[in-house]
């Protein structure tokens, strides 16, 4: 069983974006496994988001492998809108 570090910036909407960092679900090793990533951003005027969404399949590095992930933020705010995010996640740990 492995998991990765990951940390980044949604995309900048409404006025602001939101900073986000976390560690994905463990799994184990295999040429098709994928993480789940559930974490809550940063507050930013006053609310913050959650991030729910699955990692795509490995992708081989030099040193090991990453993911990539991306989606939709949760709506909130007192103007209700959501942010767009992706990225990769650290090599595995």
């Amino acid at each position: 069983m492995h998991t990765h570090n990951f940390y980044g910036g949604t995309s900048y909407d409404d006025g602001h974006m939101h900073l986000y960092q976390g560690t994905t679900t463990p799994s184990p090793e295999g040429p098709s496994h994928t993480h789940h990533i559930y974490v809550r951003t940063t507050t930013e005027q006053m609310h913050d988001h959650l991030m729910d969404v699955e990692t795509g399949p490995p992708i081989p590095i030099q040193w090991g492998h990453v993911h990539y992930f991306s989606g939709t933020t949760s709506i909130n705010g007192a103007h209700p809108h959501s942010h767009r995010f992706g990225n990769v996640t650290n090599p595995s740990k």
